[in-house]
């Protein structure tokens, strides 16, 4: 049984054993380690959730403005000048 996380990363699959993470952690070198397995597991648990959530893009808001368009002021009436009295 060998445990592997994979992901997508800039459209190439890639794959990481728990093997790799042992070796690039020198974790089969480490004296009184308590549980390496168990912590290479919440590795792999924590990257997996990590590159989930990087992947899922926010939806996009459609058609609301944003910030708010709001007139700045009143629209302005036309001047109208009154004849002169004759």
């Amino acid at each position: 049984d060998v445990t592997r996380l994979q992901a997508l990363v800039d459209k190439k699959k890639i794959v990481i054993s728990a093997a790799v993470i042992r070796e690039f952690l020198q974790l089969n070198d480490a004296e009184g380690m308590v549980d390496a397995a168990a912590i290479v597991e919440d590795v792999v648990e924590d990257v997996a959730e990590d590159v989930a959530h990087v992947a899922t893009p926010s939806p996009v808001p459609h058609g609301i403005p944003y910030p708010p368009q709001e007139p700045s002021s009143p629209p302005q009436q036309p001047h109208v000048t009154p004849p002169a009295p004759t």
